[in-house]
């Protein structure tokens, strides 16, 4: 068989067995667990550890209600906190012609208290390459992460949030 023809077999043997799903818009903002498959509930996150979680969140609108992570973390004495993330918005065109692009607002949140102990705005499509940012000397305590799309469209996103105790 020449070479040809074997890149040929091989490459329909190959696409043979790759799908492909759609997946339509949902109805409500949706922060999903890493490791459930379903979009149901508006606040899932998949635990890492006490010191970290990973979080999604997919079609939050400027307006909506802000999404407060269920995954926290447990600081017992002053670290340093990082959340590394990728955003992107709803690349439609709004009725005047602008267009959306993807503006969040996440903020550390202090679980005893519900006051926000740092804060950071991410401007821009992050997709092919993440970013990080930070907070540091978080006093001991239980926080989470408050998502806020500031943004003129529907906005996504996903990442993970870990602290690093003091030595």
């Amino acid at each position: 068989m020449s070479k040809f023809k074997q890149a040929l077999v091989l490459s329909l043997a190959v696409a043979s067995t790759i799908s492909f799903t759609t997946v339509g818009k949902a109805e409500t903002p949706t922060l999903q667990d890493s490791q459930i498959s379903t979009t149901t509930s508006s606040s899932l996150v998949a635990p890492m550890d006490d010191l970290g979680f990973s979080y999604s969140f997919s079609d939050l609108g400027k307006g909506s209600k802000p999404l407060l992570t269920n995954g926290k973390i447990i600081i017992e004495k002053k670290a340093d906190v990082y959340i590394t993330l990728v955003q992107w918005a709803d690349e439609k065109v709004g009725a005047g012609n602008e267009s959306f692009f993807a503006d969040m607002y996440y903020e550390l949140i202090d679980v005893a208290t519900d006051n926000s102990v740092g804060s950071t705005r991410v401007i821009g499509k992050h997709d092919s390459e993440n970013t990080t940012r930070g907070w540091s000397n978080i006093p001991k305590g239980t926080y989470k992460i408050k998502i806020t799309n500031l943004g003129g469209g529907y906005a996504d996103g996903n990442g993970f949030v870990r602290a690093y105790p003091k030595q």
